[in-house]
């Protein structure tokens, strides 16, 4: 795969910290999932949309390695890349910086399925679009 990377800033709001101005750990996936949805958007897959044909993305696998803290007020930067793929599922990497230091590194696997929850194969149109961002 290449280097081609998907960008995303996110500001940090009071509501994303603890009581000592620290985000709190488990929104860093949620930090994520807006960039990962944000690039959907972009390469012209739209949730919505996808639910609406019968097929969802799903979270299959995640390993998250956290390395620095994020605090009130902080922009950050998500860089989201393809890593590999399949007509069946795409494995990111979805690393937050801020400024040039590395907060979280975060690999996601995610699956297609029907509304069932059993893997499908993504459309021809999507596996196509994900080729071009290769």
């Amino acid at each position: 795969m290449t280097d081609k990377a998907h960008e995303y800033q996110c500001r940090i709001y009071y509501e994303d910290t603890d009581a000592g101005g620290i985000v709190y750990y488990a929104n860093y996936l949620k930090f994520i999932e807006r960039a990962r949805t944000e690039w959907l958007r972009e390469i012209g897959f739209q949730s919505s949309v996808s639910l609406d044909s019968g097929q969802a993305f799903v979270v299959a696998g995640l390993k998250i390695d956290y390395r620095n803290s994020a605090r009130l007020d902080d922009l950050l930067r998500i860089k989201s890349k393809i890593i590999d793929r399949s007509p069946l599922k795409i494995v990111m990497s979805q690393n937050i910086y801020k400024e040039d230091v590395l907060l979280t590194e975060v690999e996601i696997t995610l699956v297609m399925v029907d509304l069932n929850g059993r893997p499908v194969k993504m459309t021809p149109k999507l596996q196509e679009r994900l080729q071009s961002y290769e």
